[in-house]
């Protein structure tokens, strides 16, 4: 029998050299009495990490053999413990011996496998590591030295569960390789694992490749309009009063309030009092030009159908019940408004949260519930 230290929130693995802290009294007193004998210790994590006084049901099946090799008492009234780890072992029978926990085990030896099963199971893995290396710049690079010329099957067994503990994997997962009892279960698990992490990585490079050739796109495209903006007003091929009388043409011609076309005539006239070639005439060119393409008196007709809406919301989206609920509580008060003819300044719905949990999409299907036309524009 060896004296059992319950983990809570750790997976531990054959090979691994780690610090764990000891807050419980059973904890402490089986690592003190694995020092006074042979400083051996049954390290196995526990189900539920909120059991305060776990019993058999609520450990793993599978934990770790390991030797402590140091002791400390920290100044918090904790103590650290520190373990390296030699072999797998599965919890037979746990039983109280004294004032902590000790349990039965049986080490868990893996089949033999052929030199040939061996070597192709670490050319494969190999591969796989070397690619997982070559793309994760954060990846331990102590893991270059399994890419070394290595055989026979106990070099394969400590090879895949080093390559298992550095992987940013969950204690689950972690837990569920250390269950693994034969070689070629682990390696169909382990070399999921990395096909996984490798496809990961590859879709994250194309999005962030894709993501810089519209930045240098837009870029060149900028400095391109420069240049052909300064070679012009070198030549003199710019006639600007002819650019401002086109302007004062098309705002007679535009469909929209006298409010809209005295904004415009005032930009206009203060355009022409502006430097040609300065920043502030450009600034205000561009204003003027996304005044005249704006669709003054065109607007759809507006739907507020609450039971079309909450349709479409859920057809859209699945989950998000509380966001829902507010657009179809603010589109409720919008419709009683307009029936009453009460009028007011409605607040503006502000959808905030990290890339790609639907803000986008949201607006989108409340567009669709509106018939409204969906126009997507980004600032900053």
């Amino acid at each position: 029998t060896l004296p059992v230290i319950a983990l809570r929130g750790l997976t531990l693995l054959p090979g691994m050299s780690a610090h764990v802290d000891l807050s419980r009294k059973k904890s402490l007193l089986a690592a003190e009495a694995a020092m006074e004998s042979d400083h051996l210790v049954f390290l196995i994590g526990q189900k539920d990490a909120g059991v305060d006084d776990p019993g058999q049901d609520d450990l793993c099946r599978t934990g770790v053999m390991a030797r402590i090799t140091r002791l400390m008492r920290l100044p918090n009234t904790s103590t650290r413990m520190v373990v390296e780890c030699i072999g797998r072992a599965t919890l037979e029978q746990l039983e109280t011996k004294g004032d902590y926990l000790s349990a039965e085990t049986e080490t868990v030896i893996a089949a033999e496998l052929s030199s040939v099963e061996c070597k192709a199971m670490i050319q494969v893995l190999q591969g796989m590591l070397q690619e997982y290396l070559r793309g994760n710049s954060k990846a331990d690079r102590a893991l270059n030295v399994l890419l070394e010329p290595i055989e026979g099957q106990e070099k394969l067994e400590n090879m895949m569960d080093i390559i298992a503990a550095d992987l940013p994997i969950t204690m689950a997962a972690r837990q569920e390789f250390l269950e693994q009892a034969e070689l070629n279960q682990r390696y169909e698990f382990l070399g999921t694992l990395l096909s996984d992490e490798n496809e990961i990585m590859r879709i994250r490079q194309e999005f962030q490749q894709q993501v810089k050739s519209r930045i240098d796109q837009n870029q060149k495209e900028y400095i391109l309009r420069e240049q052909m903006k300064l070679i012009h007003e070198e030549l003199g091929d710019v006639d600007d009063d002819e650019e401002i009388d086109r302007y004062e043409e098309q705002t007679e011609k535009l469909e929209a309030s006298e409010e809209v076309k005295a904004k415009l005539h005032k930009e206009i006239r203060r355009l022409r009092s502006l430097p040609a070639g300065g920043q502030e005439t450009s600034v205000a060119r561009t204003y003027i030009e996304t005044l005249l393409e704006m669709p003054w008196d065109h607007a759809t007709e507006e739907r507020l159908d609450l039971k079309e809406t909450w349709k479409i919301l859920e057809r859209d989206h699945y989950g998000l019940e509380e966001i829902k609920e507010r657009i179809v509580e603010y589109l409720a008060v919008r419709k009683l408004c307009r029936e009453s003819d009460t009028r007011g300044n409605a607040p503006i719905l502000c959808l905030v949260g990290p890339p790609g949990t639907g803000k986008t999409s949201i607006a989108r299907s409340v567009a669709e519930a509106m018939n409204k036309k969906y126009i997507r524009i980004c600032l900053g």
